[in-house]
């Protein structure tokens, strides 16, 4: 039997090509691994009027909750030109409270839960956001956007990102208005308009 012999013309070859192919399949796990982390852990907090999504730029106490319908926050005329870092306009530092049949939900990029309501007479619809709490920068409301969150997932489950879950129910939320801008939204409202974030909800 022959002994392989590190001294032969072949042999440094043949060890710098099993230490690369190590090295590469080492790299590879590596990045796997990576991914499947990042995929549990979900994706990044959002960019888009950020602050004024969780409330980051409000000061407590500053909002009574007035109760509405969708249909009348439907008509409401948008405030202003909405950009990236759009400041909060004057007409989003009030709460809303509406009843409304839930559609469905998804798990959004920037981990809000994307929840689609209509109105109970006319049926036709806006968008309630629930934001995910380690993306809120304010301690103050942080305990309410969390509640509001699990309980949404006691009443409905908990939205998934890979698609759009059909639901059924009525419930009503209390959530700050908000305008976004129009790009394409499952179940947005002509103006934009939306409950960002949702503050409270039961059935």
């Amino acid at each position: 039997m022959r002994i392989w012999d590190k001294n032969e013309p072949w042999a440094g070859k043949f060890t710098v090509s099993v230490f690369l192919t190590v090295a590469v399949v080492a790299i590879i796990s590596i990045l796997v691994a990576g991914v499947g982390i990042y995929a549990k852990s979900g994706s990044a907090c959002g960019t888009e009027r950020w602050d004024v999504k969780t409330l980051s730029d409000v000061a407590p106490g500053v909002m009574v909750p007035k109760f509405t319908t969708v249909d009348a926050l439907r008509a409401m005329p948008v405030p202003g030109k909405i950009d990236l870092h759009t400041p909060r306009f004057a007409e989003e530092r009030q709460v809303y409270t509406v009843r409304g049949n839930v559609k469905g939900a998804k798990l959004e990029a920037d981990r809000d839960f994307h929840v689609v309501i209509a109105d109970t007479v006319s049926g036709k619809t806006m968008i309630v956001e629930f934001s995910d709490p380690a993306c809120v920068a304010n301690t103050t409301w942080r305990p309410q956007i969390d509640a509001a969150r699990k309980a949404f997932v006691g009443f409905f489950g908990t939205p998934v990102a890979t698609k759009f879950s059909t639901l059924s129910g009525s419930a009503q939320f209390t959530g700050v208005l908000f305008f976004d801008k129009i790009h394409g939204q499952r179940g947005v409202a002509p103006n934009g308009v939306e409950l960002h974030p949702v503050l409270h909800v039961m059935p």
